[in-house]
């Protein structure tokens, strides 16, 4: 029931206390660029948050293709009109540069898992921290080499399975090397593909709220899907403005015009847009889903982890002195009698041996006792000489 107010009280005001607290805290941003080499992933993102903040740019460093996939991230901070934002850019080098490529996407697949199993720890810890760092990854760029083909099966293998952990937006890298209709007949071949496979790629329709014209806008980016991009990151004046582009021998590729190419949809869904919404689904869909996951495995088997390995419940003492048989022996001697009628009967030359093998044993597990070594040689010559036979040992 809505309820009237006969004066102001001041409700309007808690957007800005949000925003206030919010611009003091920060905000956090995690983005991973998955390709092969050569497609321009650093430059796309240099592009993308017009700076100089890929790892390659910053550390000037030579281009080498490692054995494995690497997880390299670095982070920045960034500000704009005094909103401080803190991004982090994953790179996964030596993606698809193998001639064997078989399961190329675990490593990456494990390290977003990993992220998720970080930031449940902090969560279900007991004494956590009062904002828990967001390392999840919140974007995952998928480039696509302009082959003008199709898909390659290792694209579809690896989308087939990030999707299902992190929210991806496919691209085609360097889409100047295409003409306007290789791209679109390019695009019109992924699109049929990824329904084929059910490949479903930010935004996906079952993450939609009900709100009608944000349905609209995702419908008209996915049809938009993959963008056609082009990354660059020198700075030309064309008709009294300054614009980003690359300089070929036809002339200027524009990046930011999206008559050349589709770079300024791509920034404007990633950053201007949907943002806050690649977050959200991050926490309320992927990572609720390992979170759920991880729980019930715990539940089912309390005594496995997540990766599957036992966890030792009880890790049982080792003793200071000795080895468990001496305790043993230690043992018996303190209790001579329980030891006695423990024993079953035996003949008196099976006793006489076992005997003889008890005294031999004690004698070497306390070698560093001479007393207990004197009693055992008197016990033995005893034995020996037919004396008393009712000393008894339990069986070892």
């Amino acid at each position: 029931m809505m309820t009237l107010l006969e004066g102001y009280i001041g409700i309007d005001t808690l957007t800005e206390q949000i925003r206030k607290k919010e611009l003091k805290q920060g905000f956090e941003f995690n983005v991973m660029v998955v390709g092969t080499s050569g497609l321009g992933k650093s430059t796309l993102i240099d592009t993308l948050f017009k700076s100089k903040i890929s790892r390659r740019v910053v550390n000037k460093e030579e281009y080498t293709c490692p054995k494995t996939v690497e997880i390299k991230s670095i982070s920045h901070v960034i500000e704009e009109k005094g909103i401080r934002l803190k991004l982090t850019v994953t790179d996964t080098p030596g993606f698809g540069d193998h001639i064997n490529n078989d399961n190329c996407w675990i490593p990456v697949t494990k390290y977003i898992n990993e992220q998720y199993e970080k930031f449940l720890n902090e969560e279900i810890s007991i004494k956590r921290s009062k904002r828990i760092p967001d390392t999840r990854v919140h974007c995952c760029i998928y480039f696509i080499a302009p082959t003008g083909h199709s898909l390659r099966p290792i694209d579809i293998e690896a989308m087939k399975r990030l999707v299902k952990v992190v929210n991806v937006i496919p691209v085609i890298a360097k889409a100047d090397s295409l003409t306007i209709e290789e791209r679109e007949r390019f695009k019109r071949v992924i699109q049929d593909e990824l329904k084929q496979h059910d490949i479903q790629v930010f935004p996906n329709v079952e993450h939609e709220d009900t709100d009608e014209d944000e349905a609209q806008e995702n419908e008209l980016l996915r049809s938009k899907m993959p963008f056609a991009v082009v990354g660059a990151t020198n700075s030309y004046t064309v008709g009294g403005k300054t614009v980003l582009g690359r300089k070929t021998n036809f002339g200027l590729i524009e990046v930011e015009n999206e008559k050349h190419c589709e770079f300024a949809l791509l920034r404007n869904m990633i950053i201007r847009t949907h943002l806050q919404d690649l977050k959200d689904v991050t926490a309320q869909v992927h990572y609720e889903s390992y979170r759920q996951r991880h729980l019930e495995t715990i539940k089912n088997n309390p005594n496995h982890n997540s990766d599957g390995t036992v966890i030792d419940m009880v890790t049982p003492t080792p003793s200071p002195v000795g080895s468990f048989r001496s305790q043993k022996s230690s043992s018996s001697r303190s209790s001579p009698l329980a030891s006695a009628n423990s024993t079953p009967k035996m003949s008196n030359h099976n006793q006489a041996n076992n005997n003889a093998l008890s005294a031999q044993r004690k004698l070497q597990d306390q070698n560093a006792n001479p007393v207990s070594q004197a009693k055992v040689k008197a016990a033995m010559l005893m034995q020996k000489n037919g004396g008393p036979r009712h000393v008894a040992e339990s069986k070892i």
